[in-house]
């Protein structure tokens, strides 16, 4: 798994590629939750080059979600492929995660 960062409009896009398994997991909830610590305005995950998600990589994003409304900083996922969208309606988690078709349409609707 790679990831790489970049600042649109004062938002924090993390790109991610790759297969999110239990290390790769670990090492993104690190890597966002210190970027949390910088209050960005929004946090957007875009997992538009991930084809796997394991279960780590579902509570993940639930990690995330709970550290970035502890810290009030907006938090979205977009670009989701169909097997990750999958895993994650299968999980319920599309009812409290803000899902979005692209990086524009996050900033856009977290703004």
């Amino acid at each position: 798994m790679l990831y790489q960062m970049r600042n649109i409009d004062g938002s924090m896009v993390v790109e991610v590629t790759g297969e999110l398994d239990v290390a790769g997991s670990a090492e993104l909830t690190e890597f966002i939750n210190n970027t949390l610590k910088k209050f960005p305005k929004r946090v957007i995950l875009n997992l538009d080059g991930v084809g796997y998600m394991a279960s780590s990589g579902l509570a993940m994003l639930v990690a995330v979600l709970k550290k970035s409304r502890e810290m009030r900083v907006m938090f979205g996922i977009c670009g989701l492929s169909p097997v990750v969208r999958h895993s994650i309606e299968v999980t319920a988690l599309h009812e409290i995660l803000p899902i979005f078709s692209d990086v524009t349409e996050a900033i856009r609707k977290l703004a």
